[in-house]
């Protein structure tokens, strides 16, 4: 009998300490998860901001490079020189020449820009 009530209070005594161990472990998860969880977030955070940050810089190096490209920006001479005749053909009251000829510098000055957008996209 003595043997019996030993057994028992073993057996009750182990199933307590599985008992204790299946919480310690069901916390630790719940805790583990809840860290990794805040993580995960934290780190998604930090990636976007991260992200937005050199998409922000590499918008800023493209307008440089487009300001330091405009700087650059030479037009033909045949453009200078329709320009000049405009001025010319105004200042002699030609009117409706001057006109017409600003009227092609003006599609000639956007091919132009447009040829040398393209090749400042190239180098961007």
């Amino acid at each position: 009998r003595q043997q019996n009530n030993m057994r028992s209070a073993q057996e009750q005594e182990l199933l307590t300490v599985e008992n204790a161990q299946k919480a310690q472990f069901i916390e630790f998860s719940q805790a583990w998860d809840n860290y990794m969880s805040d993580y995960e977030a934290t780190a998604y955070l930090s990636l976007e901001k991260l992200k937005e940050k050199h998409l922000m810089e590499i918008e800023q190096l493209r307008e440089k490079i487009r300001k330091e490209y405009k700087v650059k920006l030479k037009l033909s001479k045949e453009l200078l020189e329709m320009r000049k005749r405009t001025r010319l053909l105004v200042s002699m009251k030609e009117y409706d020449e001057a006109e017409l000829l600003e009227q092609k510098a003006n599609a000639l000055e956007a091919i132009e820009k447009e040829k040398m957008e393209e090749e400042l996209e190239e180098v961007i």
